[in-house]
C-alpha cells in the first residue's frame, strides 16, 4: 500500500515531539474511506492543520509590524494579510515587503505549545540593517516553527475572510508545498527557518557551432492531494500574546 499523507505526518510528528495529529492517525486509512472519526480534506493552502512542518523549533519571537492588517480563522489557523510597510521579525531573520500573506497555527508538544508560521511575499527586499538575514526576491514562501511569542503591531486591524487574487496565489504557493512535504520519501527535518524561493532555469552551456537552450529545472513532483484531520479539533489555541 502506498504510505498515506498522514502516515508521514505521525513520523514527522514524533519526530518534533508533536502529538497534534496522532489522534487522526491511530490506524492506517484504506484507499477506499478514510478511518472513523476523521475527514479528508483537499490541500488547498487555505490552513495548515493537519501539517507538521518538518523544522525543528527555535527559540525566538514572531514579531510584525503593518500598516493594515486583515484576520480570519480556517480551521485552527489564524489567517493575515499584511498591506503597507510590512515588517517581520523573526529571530535573527528579518523581512521587508509592500504586501504579506501569513498563516500562523499551534500545536500541543511533551514542552508545551510549539507555533507553526508559513508567509508569502510576492515581492519580498533585503533588510536595510547589517545584522540579521533576510531574502530579496519574487514569490518567496518562508515557514517556521517556534518556541516563542507572537506580537502583532498594526495601524489599521480589519477582519475578514479576504478573497483576492493575491491571497489566491499564496494558497496556491503554500499548496505546492505542504503537497510535497505530505508526499513520499519523508522530508528530512531542518534546524533552520525555511527560505524557498522559485527554481531558476540552469546556466545555459555553451557549445562551439551549438545554440542556447535555457530551460526551468524541473522540481520532485508532488502526489499527494489530499490529507486526513480529525473531523472536530479544537481550533481556539490563542495565537497572540
Amino acid at each position: 500500500m502506498r504510505p498515506s499523507p498522514i502516515s508521514s505526518l505521525v513520523v514527522l510528528s514524533t519526530a518534533l515531539g508533536l502529538s497534534a495529529i496522532e489522534a487522526a492517525a491511530s490506524s492506517e486509512p484504506s484507499d477506499l474511506e478514510p478511518p472513523s472519526g476523521t475527514q479528508e480534506v483537499g490541500i488547498d493552502g487555505s490552513s495548515l492543520g493537519g501539517f507538521v512542518l518538518p523544522i525543528l523549533p527555535i527559540q525566538h519571537d514572531l514579531e510584525i509590524s503593518v500598516t493594515q492588517a486583515t484576520r480570519w480563522r480556517v480551521d485552527d489557523t489564524q489567517r493575515l494579510l499584511l498591506q503597507g510597510d510590512v515588517e517581520i521579525e523573526l529571530g535573527t531573520y528579518s523581512f521587508r515587503s509592500d504586501t504579506a500573506v501569513m498563516w500562523i497555527n499551534r500545536l500541543p508538544s511533551a514542552d508545551g505549545l510549539k507555533t507553526q508560521i508559513a508567509v508569502w511575499f510576492p515581492s519580498v527586499a533585503e533588510p536595510n540593517r547589517r545584522a540579521g538575514l533576510g531574502a530579496s526576491g519574487r514569490d518567496v514562501l518562508v515557514t517556521a516553527t517556534i518556541d516563542g511569542e507572537v506580537k502583532l503591531r498594526a495601524v489599521v486591524m480589519g477582519e475578514g475572510p479576504v478573497r483576492s487574487a493575491v491571497v489566491a496565489r499564496g494558497e496556491a504557493r503554500l499548496a505546492k508545498h505542504l503537497r510535497r512535504i505530505a508526499s513520499p520519501p519523508l522530508p528530512r527535518l531542518s534546524r533552520q527557518i525555511g527560505v524557498k524561493l522559485p527554481p531558476l532555469p540552469p546556466k545555459p552551456v555553451l557549445e562551439p557551432g551549438g545554440s542556447i537552450n535555457r530551460s526551468i529545472a524541473e522540481e520532485t513532483p508532488a502526489t499527494a492531494s489530499s490529507i486526513l484531520l480529525p473531523e472536530s479539533g479544537d481550533g481556539d489555541l490563542p495565537i497572540f500574546d
